[in-house]
């Protein structure tokens, strides 16, 4: 297991009025009918005028016929055609896609065998909780890095973050699963129960925080074993599956940092980040935020000492250091002072 504290390079009506113009002219004169003499007599029966009609009144009324309704009447009836169902049987089957994780791939999948991983280059990791990683990757060039590359990028088709490898400072690493951390307090999200989120960088957004789900947190031999038969053993400084376990510097205990970044003694040495010359800290075991059963010892506080800058409140259920709990700088080890990261004040570079 790694640890890094985290850096930030950071639309009318128109009447037809058709003149009733009479066509004129100048009427001057009178039409005369002549009259006509009546020198013969009255031959008709009766003198008396003809006071009846030629024609009779019609006195009555017509009354149309009754509605009787529809002249055709419908004595039969429709039946649809009984419904047979599709016309095409499928007599197939449909796999579903293996899941590939969140974003793509099979970086950070829970596994049982390298099958699970794909054919990318992931493997069935053994941690706690096995997950799919370890593809090869490589960081981008990167003039601020003191190395020459960024320190993580995206990796899987973003299902994970590159993890560097740091005995090469060329860029390159493997994919590690990916977490993500909140910047004002809460727990971290995306890494498997019993696997360890360390802080990464911020995201792109500013929102929150990109870690890389790293080993385990293992607190004894048996743990370790029941997960793998080659790491089956508990480095608990670190918390960290491993075949072989180291001996460690006490806690507390001043250590020197070189500019390889080797550690005397042994150890997570809290110090400030060697230049050009060794510097110098204790040592600090590994510890997780919010969790009792893989805190510090009475002294010491559990902090991944995280930029105060972007963090308001320190996360639950990342890596962090078991620092030193203080109240002034003058009880603080060579090369560390008292400060405060959100939480109890504590020793740090």
């Amino acid at each position: 297991m790694r640890s890094r504290t985290l850096f930030v390079a950071l639309a009318a009506v128109t009447a037809s009025f058709a003149p009733a113009c009479a066509q004129s002219s100048d009427d001057t004169g009178g039409l005369v009918v002549p009259a006509k003499k009546d020198a013969g007599a009255d031959t008709a029966t009766s003198a008396a005028d003809d006071t009846g009609s030629p024609s009779t009144d019609d006195t009555g009324s017509w009354t149309p016929p009754a509605d009787t309704g529809s002249t055709t009447t419908d004595t039969g009836s429709w039946t649809p055609p009984a419904d047979t169902g599709s016309t095409t049987t499928d007599t197939g089957s449909s796999t579903p896609p293996a899941d590939t994780g969140p974003t793509g791939g099979t970086t950070g999948i829970a596994c049982t065998s390298d099958a699970v991983c794909g054919s990318a280059g992931d493997h069935c990791t053994a941690f706690l909780s096995p997950v799919c990683a370890g593809m090869a990757c490589t960081n981008p060039a990167d003039s601020s890095s003191s190395s020459g590359y960024a320190d993580y990028s995206p990796c899987d088709s973003d299902a994970g973050v590159c993890s560097p490898d740091t005995t090469k400072n060329d860029g390159s690493g493997y994919c590690a699963p990916k977490c993500s951390i909140p910047l004002h307090g809460g727990a971290a999200t995306g890494c498997l129960t019993g696997d360890t989120c360390i802080p990464d960088l911020l995201d792109s957004s500013g929102s929150s925080a990109i870690g890389s789900c790293e080993g385990g947190a293992c607190t004894s031999d048996a743990e370790c074993a029941a997960a793998s038969s080659t790491y089956a053993k508990c480095q608990k400084e670190t918390m960290n599956c491993v075949q072989t376990t180291q001996t460690f510097g006490a806690a507390g205990a001043k250590c020197t940092v070189s500019t390889s970044g080797t550690s005397t003694p042994n150890c997570v040495c809290l110090a400030a980040n060697p230049t050009s010359a060794s510097t110098t800290g204790y040592c600090a075991n590994l510890c997780i935020t919010g969790d009792a059963s893989h805190g510090c010892s009475s002294g010491y506080s559990c902090d991944p000492l995280l930029n105060t800058t972007y963090f308001t409140a320190i996360p639950t259920g990342i890596v962090g250091y078991c620092a030193k709990s203080c109240s002034t700088s003058s009880t603080c080890p060579t090369g560390t002072t008292c400060q405060s990261f959100g939480g109890p004040s504590v020793c740090a570079p």
